[in-house]
């Protein structure tokens, strides 16, 4: 996994006021309540930008801190102190204070909170983790986010929120922890145009000439990007909160349990569901029953109505161990019909590596 994108701010007493301006609010009287710095765009080499503000001795810097000076970020950064190592680098060409890293354990010495103990460092407000998974083909794309859409995720059974006209799958919130998959291959795709106009003629051509390779790599290969985006919130419950809390820790495990990683996306669903769930079930009269439940679920029939808790759950879990099919959810009928048609065979996915990249991608430096 990489880091996609880091928030981070630290408290210093001699920094710099620096921002794309300042936001006023001004009472009926004309009276200043308050005003605020906003942050500024301050623009790399190709598409390259970060969000840096510094505000009454804070420091706080956003942005995709492995796409810095490159034209797009399949591949990044796998530590937070690379990222830090980038931002400190744009930092001072700013002139503004780097990020230390540290951790300090302070305790107050006086007044009504004598004795209670704070921390101040380098702190972390957003984050997001990210793998690739690679499918083999892009007919195995829109399958897969399909499945995905039709899961839950997480301790409280979050059900996906799918987007159409992209395929984008989320779960969660941003401010909390939210899972996202989505095309690789048509995102950068979208955004070659944008990307282009805003680089220097002499740049154009060599850029629209590696995006358009990239997109067309990943959709044959079927890339599907898996991010995990922890927020503001949930972070300090994961004693993530400052950058020192991450040294030495594993993104994978920090990520979480995310969907299967090889589960079956779709089946020849006329053949395949009885032997699957017989498997599972251990009983040929059980399988042709849930087969029968998860044909009527897909025809949008309300099966929990049908048959006591007990007996739905049993098949809910029968049915999505073999089949990858969650009944606890509203099924997709659009999706669902146009795989009946096309009787697709299993999808499976596996994280993309290093080796897997083409010998022409331009990795991180």
């Amino acid at each position: 996994m990489h880091i996609d994108w880091l928030s981070v701010s630290e408290e210093h007493v001699s920094a710099p006021e620096f921002g794309s301006g300042l936001t006023l609010s001004v009472d009926m009287d004309g009276t200043m309540e308050w005003q605020s710095v906003r942050g500024a765009d301050v623009r790399g080499s190709w598409d390259s930008s970060l969000r840096v503000r510094c505000s009454g001795g804070r420091v706080e810097v956003s942005g995709n801190p492995s796409k810095w000076g490159r034209l797009d970020a399949l591949d990044g950064l796998r530590t937070v102190d690379d990222c830090l190592e980038v931002y400190n680098c744009v930092l001072s060409e700013l002139g503004l204070p780097a990020f230390t890293g540290r951790l300090e354990r302070l305790r107050v010495g006086d007044g009504p909170h004598l004795g209670e103990v704070y921390y101040r460092g380098t702190r972390v407000s957003q984050i997001h983790l990210t793998r690739n998974l690679l499918l083999g083909s892009v007919a195995a794309i829109r399958p897969w986010l399909d499945w995905a859409a039709a899961q839950r995720w997480g301790r409280k059974g979050l059900v996906a929120v799918q987007h159409p006209e992209n395929g984008t799958v989320r779960f969660g919130t941003r401010a909390r922890r939210q899972l996202t998959y989505y095309n690789k291959g048509e995102e950068v795709r979208a955004r070659i145009s944008s990307v282009v106009r805003r680089l220097p003629a002499d740049r154009r051509e060599d850029a629209r000439a590696y995006l358009e390779r990239l997109a067309d790599w990943c959709l044959v290969n079927g890339v599907v990007r898996d991010e995990v985006r922890l927020g503001r919130k949930v972070l300090p419950e994961l004693g993530l909160e400052f950058v020192a809390n991450w040294r030495g820790r594993d993104l994978a495990e920090i990520a979480g349990e995310r969907l299967v990683r090889g589960g079956a996306a779709v089946i020849d669903w006329s053949r395949e569901v009885i032997d699957r769930c017989e498997s599972v079930l251990g009983s040929r009269r059980q399988a042709v029953t849930a087969e029968g439940v998860l044909m009527r679920w897909m025809n949008g029939c309300d099966v929990r109505g049908e048959m006591s808790r007990p007996t739905f759950y049993r098949y809910a879990k029968a049915l999505r161990l073999a089949c990858g099919v969650d009944i606890r959810n509203r099924p997709n009928v659009v999706s669902f019909g146009r795989k009946l048609l096309e009787r697709a065979s299993a999808v499976e996915a596996r994280e993309l590596g290093p080796e897997d990249l083409p010998s022409w991608y331009r990795a991180a430096a």
